[in-house]
């Protein structure tokens, strides 16, 4: 038809940012690790998720944790290298790199 116009709707749209869905608060050490982490995990509440993969991305530990400010994870099984620790809790996520000694 040829009856374009250079004007459209308006549309609101709405983003979920990094800054929103990120965990915040939690730490764990020691890094590099040899036979045990211990996640601090701050404020959270809830049921936590806590994921190692490694830089293949397979999932080689998932463990579940509920209430907990603190825990402690058993990784002498893991091989020598690097992995990723992920932090799951009500739809936020806590990403951080893992050596394994």
């Amino acid at each position: 038809d040829g009856n374009c116009t250079d004007q459209s709707e308006c549309i609101p749209v709405t983003t979920l940012g990094i800054q929103d869905n990120q965990l915040t608060g939690i730490s764990f050490y020691p890094n590099p690790a040899n036979n045990q982490i211990t996640l601090e995990l701050g404020q959270i509440q809830g049921q936590v998720q806590v994921q190692l993969f490694n830089l293949v991305g397979q999932l080689v530990i998932d463990r579940t944790y509920q209430g907990a400010n603190a825990v402690a994870m058993d990784v002498s099984g893991l091989s020598s290298g690097m992995y990723m620790i992920q932090v799951r809790n009500e739809g936020r996520v806590f990403n951080a790199k893992l050596i394994k000694q």
